[in-house]
């Protein structure tokens, strides 16, 4: 393994350690409110995964933004023309990502379309929000094709990590409310279980965007020299 790739390897298992740590804490709050003893409100809303204010979204804000910032970086210290578009269409989906993460106007898309909420199956904004997804996707595919293959490959992989959470889990999560006849234990615990899911999903995919940018940036030594350093790198590409 080259150093890059184990350095890149080593940032990822350091953050998936502390999502693990958040996920794990969030159901550790919850048991124990429930079954041991009634915990402060204040407690179980920093350990919350599922709200604004809690350590989670606060990680996940961050990894994203950053992961942005690091493909601006990659921008900067390119060479090759094409490379530096593909770089900048990624850091541009990424940090629109991040402020949605904040501002949340995927869940406000039905409002801004006239939507009725409560008419499909599942939340109304997964469809107008995956077709603008779909189109964004469209256009920074298009434009990262000539990113070096380790990087893209490895980009794309973090993308559907995040999607399955952001999309996958939360859609079904909708469904499983929409569709049941009455709330129960079960349902109660299946949705606890595909926020956690969704959240940690979420979270993975930037942390992995995170690491794949930084390997590919030491590696070109962008780092070290600026802009132009990757016509001039020694060392192997992540």
């Amino acid at each position: 393994m080259s150093p890059e790739r184990r350095f890149a390897t080593t940032v990822l298992a350091g953050l998936s350690a502390v999502v693990v740590l958040l996920a794990a804490g969030n159901v550790a709050t919850v048991v124990v409110d429930r079954r041991v003893r009634t915990l402060p409100e204040e407690l179980l809303r920093v350990f919350n995964l599922n709200v604004e204010s809690s350590l989670g979204t606060w990680l996940s804000i961050v990894l994203t933004a950053l992961a942005g910032g690091l493909a601006l970086l990659a921008a900067w210290g390119s060479a090759d023309r094409r490379q530096r578009w593909g770089w900048l269409a990624v850091a541009g989906l990424l940090i629109l990502l991040s402020v949605d993460d904040k501002v949340q106007f995927h869940e406000r898309l039905p409002d801004y379309l006239g939507m009725e909420r409560g008419s499909l199956a599942t939340h109304e904004w997964l469809l107008p929000g995956i077709v603008l997804l779909g189109l964004a996707l469209v256009v920074v595919i298009v434009l990262a094709r000539h990113l070096p293959r380790v990087p893209r490959r490895w980009l794309l992989v973090a993308l559907v990590v995040f999607v399955a959470g952001s999309v996958g889990a939360e859609g079904l999560s909708g469904l499983l409310v929409r569709g049941a006849e009455g709330e129960t234990g079960t349902l109660r615990r299946l949705v606890f279980g595909l926020m956690i899911l969704e959240e940690s999903l979420e979270m993975l995919g930037s942390a992995l965007a995170v690491a794949v940018i930084l390997g590919h940036l030491r590696a070109d030594g962008v780092l070290r020299r600026g802009p132009g350093a990757a016509s001039e790198r020694s060392g192997p590409r992540l």
